[in-house]
């Protein structure tokens, strides 16, 4: 007997009364599956009533018959009912984010005037029924951010209408089945996070209405087919994060409308096509660690360019002075490539430059002065290069600077005095380049170097570390620079130095305390317990001795009264000595 069959026995009262429509009664039935739902909505549901028609989250037809099911984030638990299907003219189901779990039934593939499904951000598990193939007018699918497993059933291919399939942040495994290349009016299809593999299907090239292509954080390998993007209008590509090779696809742009093209993290292989320079839409491009070679390409001012990023790949030649022309540009990491020549003073003219990280190249010559007009430059990292000259005195305009990275390169003169306008700096690295002259006074006013402070390697006269907490002894090779310049360690209560007869002029004149040797305390402490432990192994050698004479001067017949006694009884001063025993041993 079904639910919905003891449904209506159990309603046929109210049934008679107020005459409720047979789609009431189905959704009074999924009501039984909820474990919680918010009593306004249960209020609302209300059995007395002749059509559901007010209820919270319906909308019916002019026949009263339910065709709008929209409980988005009504925080309810529990599990969606076979009954469903009893919503025959049913055309939207938009159940998102909720607590619903268990499996999707199958039974939903019957609702066949379902336009828009909408399950995500859920708890259902399982693999995505088959049936929902039967529902061949539905054109928006969203089963994302839930716990399904499973391949994508093959029957999707039905699905004539479908223009948005969104499952990502799933479980799902097994390929993209061929056949999703033959829905015609799919535009979107976003599988990413899940633990799907294999080739992309070629057959996505022919689908003339594809927008968004997200299959990033899976598996996928092999070459990605070459004529993608030469048939549709292609918005947003991320593949990142798989296992692609081959080239990139030079047509990728060829509708004009490309944004993010997100290819890192794979084993991309070839040149950087030219038509992505050539490509005035494109406001994120990322090829991160890939095995791209050849050069940058030019770029022809592109006016979206917020964030580009090809680090970490095999990159020769040098960087385009047309970078330039991309003026709202944020982030620019080229690093860990072979990319020489210098860096181009077109770069200042990148005003909204957040972040320009160069490292790891082989680059040469000097800092561009032009730079300067960069004022919201936060990181800048050019380390391991070959650059040289001394650091541009109009670079104090970088007044947001929280990382400068100089190290390992062929930097000289002094450094800068207004490093201590950098009051945001986080990190500061200019070890294992040529500058000399004496560490400025004033830097001892950054006090937001949490991550580094690296000045090794250099020619530098003086050491100033005042004004910070450093603790602990003072290294041998310090000083001579605390005998010349004693207040360059001032303002560090924690600091010492250890006195021996080399030093003992210094120990005599210096500003700070002796060290505490550690390890005269530890003989000091050993030396007690030795004390300690002899003291009372001779007092117990000493009451053996007064027992033994004790013994000795009685005679037989009272000593062996005296052993048929408690000590207690013979002798109260023993007892005191007893107890007084037991209490050290306690």
């Amino acid at each position: 007997m079904s639910l919905h069959f003891i449904l209506l026995r159990l309603f046929a009262p109210l049934y008679v009364a107020s005459a409720l429509s047979s789609d009431g009664l189905t959704l009074l039935s999924l009501l039984i599956h909820w474990t919680s739902a918010p009593p306004s909505l249960k209020s609302s549901w209300k059995s007395s009533d002749s059509t559901p028609f007010l209820w919270t989250g319906m909308e019916c037809d002019r026949y009263s018959n339910v065709v709008y099911l929209n409980l988005t984030a009504y925080r309810i638990f529990g599990q969606l009912g076979a009954e469903i299907v009893q919503l025959a003219h049913l055309q939207n189901l938009l159940l998102a984010k909720n607590g619903f779990s268990g499996r999707i039934p199958p039974e939903l593939g019957n609702c066949s005037l379902l336009k828009y499904i909408d399950l995500s951000e859920n708890h259902f598990s399982g693999n995505i029924p088959p049936e929902i193939g039967n529902c061949k007018s539905v054109k928006s699918l969203h089963f994302y951010s839930n716990q399904l497993e499973g391949a994508i059933p093959n029957e999707l291919r039905r699905l004539c209408k479908l223009e948005d399939l969104e499952l990502y942040y799933n479980h799902l495994t097994g390929e993209i089945p061929l056949t999703i290349g033959k829905i015609q009016s799919l535009k979107h299809i976003l599988l990413h996070n899940n633990s799907l593999f294999g080739k992309l299907p070629s057959e996505l090239t022919e689908l003339k209405h594809m927008e968004n292509i997200s299959l990033f954080d899976n598996q996928f390998f092999g070459s990605k087919p070459q004529g993608l993007g030469i048939n549709s209008s292609l918005v947003k590509l991320d593949l990142m994060n798989n296992k692609f090779t081959g080239n990139i696809p030079p047509n990728l742009c060829f509708g004009k409308k490309l944004r993010p093209l997100n290819l890192g993290f794979n084993r991309l292989q070839g040149g950087i096509p030219h038509d992505i320079g050539k490509c005035a839409t494109l406001r994120r491009l990322v090829l991160n660690e890939n095995n791209l070679s050849g050069s940058i390409p030019e770029f022809e001012g592109n006016q979206n360019l917020i964030y580009m990023d090809i680090s970490k790949n095999n990159i020769t030649g040098t960087i385009p002075s047309s970078l330039g022309n991309c003026t709202n540009l944020t982030a620019l990491i080229l690093s860990a490539n072979n990319i020489t020549g210098p860096i181009p003073s077109e770069l200042g003219n990148l005003f909204h430059l957040q972040a320009l990280n160069l490292a790891h190249n082989n680059l040469e010559g000097p800092l561009p002065r032009q730079l300067s007009y960069c004022t919201k430059m936060e990181t800048f990292d050019v380390g391991f290069n070959l650059l040289n000259g001394s650091f541009p005195p109009n670079l104090r305009s970088w007044g947001r600077l929280t990382k400068l990275t100089l190290r390992e390169n062929c930097f000289s003169g002094v450094i800068p005095s207004f490093f201590s306008e950098y009051v945001q700096l986080l990190e500061l690295q200019l070890g294992g380049n040529m500058f000399g002259g004496k560490i400025p006074t004033s830097m001892g006013s950054l006090q937001n170097l949490l991550y580094g402070l690296n000045l090794s390697a250099n020619k530098l006269t003086e050491v100033n570390i005042s004004q910070n907490s450093f603790v602990g002894a003072l290294p041998e090779w310090k000083m001579q620079h605390l005998n010349l310049l004693p207040l360059s360690f001032m303002g560090n209560p924690g600091l010492c130095v250890r006195c021996s007869t080399s030093n003992a002029s210094t120990c005599k004149s210096s500003f700070f305390k002796p060290c505490v040797p550690e390890s005269t305390d530890h003989k000091g402490s050993k030396r007690s317990i030795l004390f300690i432990v002899l003291g009372f192994v001779v007092f117990i050698i000493c009451l053996l001795v007064i027992l033994l004479i004790y013994d000795h001067h009685c005679g037989r017949r009272s000593q062996e009264k005296v052993f048929g006694q408690e000590p207690e009884d013979f002798d109260p001063y023993f007892r005191e000595r007893v107890f007084s025993i037991n209490d050290v041993g306690h």
